[in-house]
């Protein structure tokens, strides 16, 4: 479980958990994992390209190593 503050939530999904299968994980520095078949790189950037996520761009310095 992790928590948040009211103003760095955007949306609540509830639902039951079940295992995502993904050709690709991204992690970030925040603790958050996305789970996408689908993406693009630029220069320093991945842009997220699967359904719900896409157009989504993470900085390669909010990354984990």
């Amino acid at each position: 479980m992790k928590s948040y503050d009211p103003g760095q939530v955007i949306a609540v999904l509830l639902r039951e958990l079940k295992p995502a299968r993904a050709q690709f994980e991204v992690k970030t520095k925040d603790d958050s994992l996305f789970l996408v078949n689908s993406l693009q790189i630029e220069e320093d950037t991945i842009i997220l390209q699967d359904a719900a996520l896409r157009g989504l761009r993470i900085s390669v310095m909010e990354l984990v190593n």
